[in-house]
This record gives C-alpha cells, sequence and structure tokens, in this order.
C-alpha cells in the first residue's frame, strides 16, 4: 500500500508540473526569459520538494534554453527544462562601469551618472570650478556643510550632522575651502566605501534631499508612487539629484504619466512601470538638455526594470506551484493500515456486578423518606 500510494503521489506531482509547465508558455515573451533561472528539485516525489535558495545571482544568467520539459535520470526537474527563454540583461556596461543588477541598490542610478561611481571625484560647475564631491555629487557649499554640521528649519532639526561621528572629516571640512583640499577628498573618498558612511549619505540625501520629492509624487493621481519599485525610486533620486525641487520633478512625472497613459490607450494596454520611466526620460531631454545621458540612462533603467519584472515573475510562479504541490501532497497523506483479521480478537462483555445493600440500610433510607 505504501508503495501504491507513493507511486500516486508521484504521477500526481508530475501530473501537476505538466500544468505548470502548460501555465509558463502561455507568459508572454518578455516575461520568459529567466523562467529557466535556477533549479526546482522533486528528486523524491514521496516527499516535499526541494526549494532552491532564490538567490539574484542564480537568476542572473542569460539562458538560451529548449522548450520542452524533460526529466532527467534522477527525477529531477528544472524550470530551465519547462520554458523557451529570450535574452535578458542580468547587467551590461553603462557610462563605461560594468553594472550587475542583482547587486544594484536605488542611489546607484544616480551614482553612476553623477560620479561615475567614483567616490573621490569633484566635478566642476558651469564656471569651471571645482564644487562637487562624491558618488552624489554633493556641493561643497550648503550641501556639504549641512551634511557635515546639521541643519535646522526654524527650531526643528531636520539633519543632526555626522561631525560627531566622524570628528577627523568634520575638522578637515569646516570651510568651503578646506573642502576642495585633497586631505578632505581622500578621506571622504575613504569613508565613501564603508557601509556606515554610505548609509549616513543615503539617509541626508533621503531626509533633506528626495522626501519632498517623495510627497509631492504621491500627490499624482495615478501614479501609484510607492507601488512601482526600486527602479523606479531610482530615477526619482537621480532627478532630485539634479533639480530638487518638489514643484519641478512633480511637474516632470506628471507629463510623463499623460504621454505614458496616452500610449498605453493607443495600443489598447495599461501604463506600465517602464511607460513612465521611459517618459520621464523625454520629458527631462526636453528640459533640461542632456540628450546622451538621458538615452543611456534610460538604457540602465529600461533593463533594470525588465530584469526585476522577470525576477518578481518567478517569484510568484515559484510560490504558485509551490503552494498546489504542497496541497497535492497534503490530500494524498498516507493513513495508518488496518490489521489483518486473523488479529483480530472477540472480546465478551463482562457482567456486572451489583453490590449487595446491608437491610439496615435500606431501612435507615426508608425511615428518613418517611420524615420527609
Amino acid at each position: 500500500m505504501k508503495k501504491d500510494v507513493r507511486h500516486d503521489v508521484q504521477e500526481a506531482s508530475l501530473g501537476l508540473w505538466n500544468k505548470f509547465v502548460k501555465t509558463v508558455k502561455k507568459i508572454p515573451a518578455k516575461y520568459k526569459a529567466f523562467i529557466g533561472a535556477g533549479l526546482f528539485t522533486l528528486s523524491s516525489a514521496a516527499e516535499t520538494p526541494a526549494v532552491p535558495h532564490v538567490d539574484k545571482e542564480d537568476t542572473a544568467k542569460e539562458l538560451h534554453v529548449d522548450a520542452t520539459a524533460s526529466i532527467s535520470a534522477d527525477n529531477t526537474l528544472t524550470f530551465a527544462d519547462a520554458a523557451k527563454s529570450l535574452n535578458v540583461k542580468a547587467g551590461d556596461k553603462y557610462k563605461g562601469v560594468n553594472m550587475k543588477f542583482a547587486e544594484m541598490e536605488a542611489p546607484d542610478l544616480g551614482h553612476l551618472f553623477e560620479s561615475g561611481m567614483d567616490p573621490y571625484i569633484m566635478g566642476k560647475n558651469s564656471k569651471g570650478v571645482r564644487q562637487y564631491l562624491g558618488l552624489y555629487q554633493m556641493d561643497i557649499g550648503g550641501t556639504m556643510q549641512t551634511f557635515l554640521f546639521g541643519l535646522k528649519d526654524k527650531d526643528k532639526v531636520v539633519w543632526k550632522g555626522i561631525a560627531k561621528d566622524y570628528p577627523k572629516l568634520a575638522s578637515l571640512g569646516k570651510t568651503e575651502a578646506a573642502r576642495r583640499s585633497s586631505a578632505f577628498t581622500k578621506m571622504f573618498g575613504d569613508l565613501s566605501k564603508t557601509k556606515d558612511f554610505r548609509h549616513k549619505m543615503d539617509e541626508y540625501m533621503r531626509i533633506v534631499k528626495y522626501e519632498p520629492v517623495y510627497a509631492a509624487l504621491r500627490q499624482i493621481d495615478g501614479l501609484d508612487f510607492d507601488k512601482r519599485g526600486k527602479v523606479f525610486l531610482s530615477t526619482v533620486m537621480s532627478a532630485a539629484n539634479q533639480n530638487p525641487s518638489p514643484k519641478v520633478i512633480s511637474t516632470i512625472y506628471k507629463q510623463a504619466l499623460i504621454r505614458a497613459k496616452a500610449d498605453a490607450s493607443k495600443h489598447k494596454r495599461k501604463v506600465t512601470t517602464a511607460d513612465i520611466i521611459r517618459q520621464s526620460y523625454e520629458v527631462r531631454k526636453e528640459r533640461w538638455g542632456l540628450k546622451s545621458r538621458y538615452t543611456e540612462e534610460c538604457r540602465l533603467a529600461l533593463d533594470w526594470q525588465k530584469f526585476e519584472d522577470v525576477m518578481s515573475k518567478i517569484h510568484r510562479e515559484r510560490e504558485k506551484h509551490l503552494k498546489k504541490t504542497a496541497e497535492l501532497r497534503n490530500s494524498l497523506k498516507e493513513m495508518t493500515p488496518f490489521s489483518p483479521v486473523s488479529t483480530l480478537v472477540v472480546h465478551k462483555p463482562e457482567k456486572i456486578k451489583i453490590a449487595k445493600i446491608p437491610p439496615q440500610v435500606i431501612k435507615n433510607v426508608k425511615e428518613k423518606k418517611g420524615r420527609g
């Protein structure tokens, strides 16, 4: 019986897998590329399927896989066997720097196009004066002053500064002229490579520069700012790096959304995050120029967004398959086998013994009843 039930479970699991394969084949072509990523093992059909650790590095590969699903000698099934693949980039060279999407965070888009990922670089302003430092290209005047020593809005402390945490850096950067020195720029660049200092920079930019912009974008009906993901967020950060005015950035994304809706309507489909990203760079080109930069920045953002879309699709399909497989296995759990008939024994019911009550006790009870 145990062997039969196990065989039934295996057959049912494979049937469910084939159904899943058909579902995968219906996924739009643009999502199929990474369905082949990683392994989904059903090496023992009678046990819970082994689920691989979902690591972005596992999925960050370009796959060229045949669509036919096959089962290897050890009964291992893979997503790679189940889906046809297109080329989806896991990264590329942008502005001369190799970028891996699995390792990128939202600020990195701005870091690349502001500083070329060079924490030591001192950029020049329109007058040719060295004025902007580091990954975020912070202005060494007002921006760096408040980053180091704090910022107040009336009586409220907006940013307390990092001088207490990094006293040596603060002592080297007391004035704008001092912040142009090689000693300050080197220490700033060295610190920018550490996790804690990067976190401080990110927090400063978020609190002082970005949050007012985010608040303005949340007011745009239909933009769904908080649901667009980190690639979209990175494009907003990039725009705010260049112009932190909430009104200016809000106008850009309002126009981008209008254009994205019009284009989607023309093709009778819903607006995607990629649509809004693409149109936001078109608006920026028209307003701010820098066509070559925005063309390349948009290319990176769209490639990265495609990668993230596929990653999300993989996770959803895996979760769906895991849930169905778990339900199937729970419904086919083995029951405790019955005992053979030959081992059953008929038991005769025992006779009930009634204790005899002494006559005096009965007499006493009757007398008490009579009194009542």
